[in-house]
């Protein structure tokens, strides 16, 4: 099994959600070799999927799965909010992404906000990062934690070991029967790395922590890139199974190696 759990059919806004566009997603799923997708728009683009048009893309394609998702922009304080809008939609997963901090609300991953790092104790930085995290897990609110240590994304890197600096955000998912993704938009990224790290990585394995797999893909042709260097991760990890999800019930499936997996030529450090 093969699934990419993280896919953006809008981008951040700049394209609609018609049959046409979803479309070409699915198309490209095909090509990569991928059993499931799984359209995980942000919160703050589409908040009303028309639900209809993945079922005509399902008709059309019955050699693939189509799941809805979102991916919900998690800020500390907005869980009644959050809940309100999810609890009626039919959505396969949920997705608790964070990507704003403090109280002025700071978009740390986008590039245009990159001097917000500047001057910063990044230790402290990590901690409030890693904080608002936990309080996604604790909200109740998600099935899956993407890109868990997205803080890294522009290459700032803490000082002290960054499973010092997770408090008890690990054992808090595993309670609450989390999965957590591994995303391989960060190597596309300033950072060059998948998210989360390795040492974060072989820490929810030895937790029984289970994964998905996302692209992050904001358009057609990114769905399921650099799957082959996931799937080595994993597997250098321990994973063979990955979280599948049918209406925010989680199943789990044995994890297939893309055939150009660089764990199966054998040059994986």
């Amino acid at each position: 099994m093969l699934a990419d759990y993280h896919v953006h059919s809008l981008g951040h806004g700049e394209r609609t959600q018609t049959f046409e566009n979803l479309e070409s997603f699915v198309v490209q799923a095909i090509k990569e070799g991928i059993n499931e997708i799984g359209f995980a728009d942000h919160d703050w683009v589409e908040r009303n999927p028309d639900f209809s048009i993945f079922e005509e893309l399902r008709e059309k394609y019955p050699q693939i799965d189509i799941l809805v998702g979102i991916e919900v922009d998690h800020i500390i304080g907005r869980n009644e909010e959050i809940s309100s809008y999810i609890k009626d939609q039919p959505f396969d997963y949920v997705l608790g992404g964070v990507h704003h901090l403090g109280e002025n609300k700071w978009m740390f991953d986008m590039l245009d906000y990159i001097e917000g790092y500047r001057g910063r104790n990044i230790d402290e930085l990590y901690l409030e990062y890693f904080k608002t995290v936990e309080d996604a897990a604790l909200s109740g609110l998600y099935q899956i934690l993407p890109h868990l240590d997205l803080i890294k994304i522009f290459g700032f890197r803490p000082k002290k070991p960054v499973l010092s600096l997770m408090g008890n955000l690990l054992e808090i998912i595993k309670e609450k029967s989390l999965a957590i993704e591994i995303n391989t938009g960060g190597l596309f990224k300033p950072v060059e790395e998948i998210y989360p790290g390795i040492e974060i990585l072989q820490a929810c394995f030895k937790m029984g922590i289970p994964i998905t797999i996302g692209s992050d893909a904001h358009s057609y042709k990114e769905v399921g890139r650099s799957f082959d260097a996931a799937c080595a991760l994993a597997y250098k990890v321990g994973y063979r199974q990955i979280a599948t999800f049918r209406q925010r019930e989680l199943i789990m499936h044995d994890l297939d190696q893309k055939k150009n997996s660089p764990l199966i030529k054998g040059n994986i450090a």
